[in-house]
């Protein structure tokens, strides 16, 4: 597994995706090793944490600088431009997962292409991913920086197109699944979700939680319209707060401060995020810009929240309004169905079940990678067609 980042601790939808991954394969009894890149080097009691479940585990420093923005490549590939310099024996293995376009510079590596299969985890279709996120931010150079993303990654499709015919696609919305035309086969291979626990139930019923990295534009976006739109129409209802958490979320705690009943939590551990979800009765996801699925409405289901989304948070999950979550992009209708979640738990209880039927029968790894790689036991990757 080529990862753009270490997968511990899985704090956020793509880490959490990548390390259900490594876990279901090794259970299915492969022997994967992890090649990642990232700024800095894992602490050692994390790196402890994946030496359980990854045989080899290989850093490769990722860049900054001028060079990885003055590029023709995106920032995203340039910036991990030295995974093309790893001295590994790919003729080791059946598979090579290669987790998003971000680690396409190790196909430059010295023996890479003896590996016996590649397979690249399509997490966004990146052009349009970065376009929306120009349309997110406030931020007229951010806004710049995004759309030459998109040009970039644009061009990479042209160029790479060869190299891009000849390997798997797994991608993470049905969608996106049936648009895709770049690559040899292509799966709708669902995202990892971790544990699917039981609908959470309170006596009271009032907390409304929001998670995500809150250094991403569409995430503040999608949150602004949320507290200026919606909590203005449920700020009165007993019991009702908002409890706001992610990554990066230093920079908006003053901004916060001016909204009654919401309560940031910025960065919290592992622990501290399972606490606030116990502790919440709904989950929105009100995000208005973004491609690929939005894993935090699967990580909020499954953790046994009802979910209140826009039509973008929804897009490739294959939820339906009304029986898994519920749709709606406008800020008074957005906040009757938080309401009515908020005062009927057995509707709330009703949505989650229903959605967990969904994510156990469609959101299953281990058996969509048995069924389409595996043969002759569990070490025997198929190399033939499917």
């Amino acid at each position: 597994m080529v990862a753009g980042d270490f997968v511990w601790p899985p704090n956020h939808g793509g880490r959490v995706d990548m390390w259900e991954r490594l876990n279901a394969l090794k259970c299915l009894g492969c022997h994967v090793d992890l090649l990642f890149t990232a700024y800095a080097r894992p602490l050692p009691e994390e790196l402890q944490v994946v030496e359980k479940v990854a045989e080899e585990i290989h850093f490769v420093q990722r860049r900054k600088g001028l060079r990885s923005h003055v590029s023709a490549l995106p920032y995203q590939l340039q910036s991990r431009r030295e995974l093309g310099h790893v001295k590994l024996d790919f003729a080791r293995y059946d598979l090579v997962i290669l987790e998003s376009e971000y680690v396409l510079p190790v196909v430059a590596a010295e023996r890479f292409s003896k590996a016996a299969g590649v397979v690249l985890r399509v997490h966004n279709r990146e052009p349009a991913y970065f376009v929306a996120l120009s349309r997110a931010t406030s931020s007229f150079f951010a806004s710049v920086f995004y759309r030459l993303e998109a040009i970039r990654f644009a061009w990479v499709n042209i160029a790479q197109r060869r190299l891009l015919r000849s390997m798997d696609a797994w991608m993470v919305s049905t969608d996106e699944c049936r648009m895709e035309t770049r690559f040899a086969r292509t799966h709708w291979v669902p995202p990892g979700i971790g544990k699917i626990r039981g609908p959470i139930v309170h006596e009271s019923h009032g907390t409304v939680m929001f998670v995500g990295s809150l250094f991403m534009p569409n995430n503040v976006e999608g949150l602004r319209w949320y507290l200026d739109r919606v909590h203005p129409l449920l700020v009165r209802e007993p019991h009702y707060r908002v409890v706001i958490a992610g990554r990066g979320g230093e920079a908006l705690t003053q901004e916060l401060a001016r909204y009654d009943r919401v309560t940031m939590v910025p960065d919290p551990s592992d622990e501290a995020l399972e606490e606030i979800y116990r502790a919440a009765d709904v989950f929105v996801a009100p995000m208005f810009h973004g491609a690929g699925v939005k894993l935090k409405v699967l990580n909020a289901l499954a953790h046994g929240l009802p979910v209140v989304a826009t039509q973008v948070s929804n897009q490739g999950t294959g939820f339906l309004d009304g029986v898994h979550l519920d749709v709606s992009d406008v800020p008074g209708e957005f906040a009757s169905r938080v309401r009515e979640l908020l005062a009927d738990g057995a509707l709330g209880r009703k949505r989650v079940l229903a959605a967990q039927d969904l994510l156990r029968e469609r959101y299953d790894f281990a058996r969509f990678f048995s069924e389409h790689y595996l043969v002759g036991g569990a070490r025997g990757v198929q190399q033939g067609a499917v």
